[in-house]
C-alpha cells in the first residue's frame, strides 16, 4: 500500500491495530526504564564505587512499579520487589558492596512503600552482584484506597497505609500511564569521581494492568500484556513494527548496528577510558543449541556473541582498525584479536599501559569483565563498536514505513540487524593530589557520554 500525502499517511498508521506502540522516549519519559549499569565495585578496602539510583513518577497517579537488579554475566535477576509511587512522588536508594567479595548490597531512606521492605541494614543480593544493570516497569496505577494509602502525607512526607499494598493483599489497579525518569550516579568519593546518567526510558509499553505480587517474576518485558508493537524513526523514514510478541517489540526499539563512542588513553593525564554495553532483553531470550535471534546463545560453548568495533579515527586519519579486533563465528574470519563479548553487561577498558585492553588491568570502573588484550592505539580518539554477524530479526508482513518527508506509506516487513543494547563511554583524568591556595585539591576527574547509535532498518 502506497499513500502521497502526509494526513493520509497518518490515518493508515492510526488506523492499524492497535494503536499504541512500544518506543523509546528520547525526553527521558515512560513506563519502563533501563539503567544501562551500576557497579559496587572496590579499589581497596573502604574505596568503593557507590551506584545512586532514582525513580520519580512525573504524573498524577499512584503506581505499581517492579523494580529489578541483573548481575552483568547473565542478566540474571539478583534482587527485585515492587515499589508504589504515590502521585509526584520519588524514590532514592544506594547500591554498595555487601562486604563479601562479589555481593552488593542495596540501602535506602526512603519511606516509599516498598513490598517486601527493605531492612534498615539493606538489601543483599545474590552472588556475583557487584556490577550489572537495573529495569524498571511499571505494572499500573493504582485505584481506590491503595491511592491514598500510598502518597506521602504530614510534614514527614510518609504514605500513611503500606500495609494496604503489601501482599498478600492485592490492590485495585488500572492500565499503565507512565511518566517515569530514573538517574544513576556511579560515585567513587576516594578517587573523586562523579559518573551520572539518565535511564533509557520505554514509552507505550502496555495498555493493560500487569500487576503481581513481589514474588511472581512475570512481569517483565516478556509478559503477554506489552504491546507487539513497536516505532522507531531514523534516517528519514517511521517504522511501525509488528511483531510476534511484546519481547520483540522491546528488542526492536533498542536494536543497534553501531555504537559510537569516544576515548582518551592519554599518558600524560593517566587517562582511562571504558566502554559499557548492556543487552537488556538479552534474558528473555532462552539459551538453546541454536540460539534465538537476535541473541545468538547457545546451551554450550562458546556461549554469547562475538562482538568488536571498527576504525578508531583521530583528527579524521584512521590509526587502526577494530577495536577488540575479533574473529565472528558466524561469518567465518578473523580480525586481528579474537573479543569473546558474552556478557549481559560488558566493560571493555582502556588504560595508559595498554590502551583498550579489553579487561586484564583495572579500568575506570574496576571491572573484571573477560576479554583480550588489543595492540597500542592513538592517546584519543572515537571507535565504533560494531556487529560483523548477519544477526538480523523481521517484523511481520503488516508492518509500515512512512516517508517523513513526503508521507508516504510502503507496507511490508522490516528487517533490523544488530543487537538490542544500550551503553555509555566514562573516560578519567588523573592528576593526584594537587597544591592550592587552600591547601591539597583533589586532582582527579572524569565525564560520561551516552554511546551515539546508528540503525540498520531495510524494507519493505
Amino acid at each position: 500500500m502506497r499513500l502521497h500525502s502526509t494526513a493520509a499517511a497518518c490515518a493508515a498508521l492510526l488506523a492499524a491495530a492497535p494503536v499504541a506502540a512500544v518506543q523509546l522516549n528520547p525526553d527521558g519519559l515512560g513506563q519502563a526504564l533501563i539503567y544501562p549499569y551500576y557497579t559496587a565495585r572496590s579499589s581497596a578496602p573502604g574505596e568503593s564505587f557507590q551506584t545512586l539510583v532514582t525513580v520519580v513518577n512525573h504524573t498524577a497517579d499512584a503506581k505499581s512499579v517492579r523494580v529489578r537488579f541483573r548481575e552483568g554475566a547473565n542478566g540474571a535477576s539478583v534482587a527485585e520487589f515492587n515499589l508504589y509511587l504515590g502521585p509526584r512522588d520519588m524514590w532514592t536508594a544506594a547500591v554498595i558492596p555487601a562486604g563479601t567479595s562479589d555481593t552488593a548490597q542495596l540501602l535506602t531512606r526512603d519511606t516509599s512503600c516498598v513490598d517486601p521492605p527493605i531492612p534498615v541494614a539493606g538489601l543483599t543480593f545474590a552472588a556475583g552482584s557487584l556490577e550489572g544493570s537495573i529495569e524498571v516497569i511499571e505494572m499500573a496505577t493504582l485505584t481506590g484506597a491503595a491511592v491514598a494509602a500510598v502518597t506521602p502525607a504530614g510534614t514527614q512526607g510518609v504514605p500513611p497505609n503500606c500495609a494496604l499494598v503489601s501482599a498478600p493483599l492485592v490492590p485495585t489497579v488500572a492500565a499503565p500511564s507512565g511518566g517515569l525518569s530514573g538517574t544513576l550516579t556511579l560515585l567513587h568519593v576516594a578517587n573523586g569521581y562523579d559518573f551520572t546518567l539518565n535511564a533509557e526510558a520505554l514509552a507505550a509499553l502496555s495498555t493493560q494492568p500487569f500487576h503481581r505480587l513481589p514474588n511472581d517474576p512475570y512481569p517483565g518485558f516478556s509478559a503477554a500484556e506489552i504491546t507487539p508493537v513497536s516505532v522507531v524513526a531514523t534516517n528519514g523514514y517511521l517504522y511501525r513494527s509488528l511483531w510476534p510478541n511484546g519481547r520483540e517489540a522491546v528488542s526492536a526499539v533498542l536494536i543497534r548496528s553501531t555504537a559510537v563512542a569516544e576515548y582518551t588513553v592519554d599518558p600524560a593525564t593517566q587517562s582511562r577510558s571504558d566502554f559499557v554495553v548492556t543487552f537488556p532483553t538479552r534474558p528473555y531470550y532462552p539459551a538453546t543449541s541454536a540460539g534465538t535471534p537476535p541473541f545468538w546463545i547457545t546451551s554450550s560453548p562458546p556461549f554469547g556473541n562475538y562482538v568488536g568495533a571498527g576504525t578508531r579515527r583521530r583528527n579524521g586519519v584512521s590509526t587502526q582498525t577494530g577495536l577488540g579486533c575479533f574473529r565472528d563465528d558466524f561469518i567465518g574470519g578473523t580480525h586481528c584479536a579474537p573479543v569473546f563479548w558474552a556478557r549481559a553487561t560488558t566493560v571493555l577498558t582502556g588504560t595508559t599501559l595498554n590502551p583498550h585492553a579489553l579487561s586484564g588491568t583495572p579500568g575506570v570502573f574496576l571491572s573484571a569483565t573477560p576479554a583480550a588484550s588489543i595492540p597500542e592505539v592513538a592517546p584519543s580518539g572515537w571507535a565504533t563498536l560494531i556487529r560483523l554477524s548477519v544477526d538480523t530479526v523481521t517484523s511481520l508482513p503488516g508492518s509500515t514505513r512512512l516517508d517523513l518527508a513526503t508521507g508516504e506509506v510502503v507496507t511490508g516487513a522490516h528487517t533490523m540487524r544488530g543487537m538490542p543494547q544500550v551503553g555509555f563511554s566514562a573516560r578519567t583524568f588523573r592528576n593526584g593530589s594537587l597544591s592550592c591556595t587552600s591547601g591539597t585539591c583533589q586532582g582527579n576527574y572524569g565525564g560520561v557520554f551516552p554511546f551515539r547509535f546508528l540503525r540498520d532498518i531495510t524494507g519493505p
